[in-house]
């Protein structure tokens, strides 16, 4: 990845087949369409822990009460939950740095895409050097564009 005035790079979208990720120092924002494979979700998510396993994403899921230990069995962990009609509105947490959470997040990103598109950000203390480095493991399978890079302003 070439990048002229490196130090002035605000953010950097990458994509492919059904994914698009827009990097920037402070988010990562995850897109993942319909037609997004279950090894490319897999590339991705591990791609960013290989990264920087100290990131997590929040996830919400609406399930039954006597459910809501069962997913905190995978690896997440419960922030809140709420009764909301007949089931619980439950956020979790899920370390990046946790193989099983991953593996499990892996699955339910795969089933949420198929209801619509998924679309969650990630905080981290990224840099241009991360980002080079998460657009480096992800080209080593599968083709991974740069679509555009912003630039920060010039001060006047």
């Amino acid at each position: 990845m070439n990048l002229s005035k490196e130090e002035d790079v605000f953010s950097i979208l990458i994509e492919s087949d059904g994914i698009s990720i827009l990097c920037t120092p402070g988010k990562i924002e995850l897109l993942i369409d319909r037609s997004a494979r279950e090894d490319m979700i897999e590339h991705i998510i591990m791609s960013i822990a290989s990264v920087d396993s100290s990131v997590s994403m929040e996830l919400e899921i609406y399930c039954d009460y006597d459910e809501i230990e069962h997913h905190a069995g995978k690896g997440y962990k419960i922030m809140v939950y709420k009764r909301v009609d007949e089931k619980y509105r439950v956020s979790y947490s899920i370390p990046f740095s946790k193989d099983e959470a991953l593996r499990n997040l892996i699955r339910d990103i795969w089933m949420m895409k198929n209801d619509g598109e998924f679309r969650k950000t990630i905080l981290w203390e990224g840099d241009i050097k991360k980002i080079k480095k998460l657009h480096e493991i992800l080209s080593k399978r599968g083709e991974w564009n740069i679509k555009e890079v912003l630039y920060r302003e010039e001060p006047r």
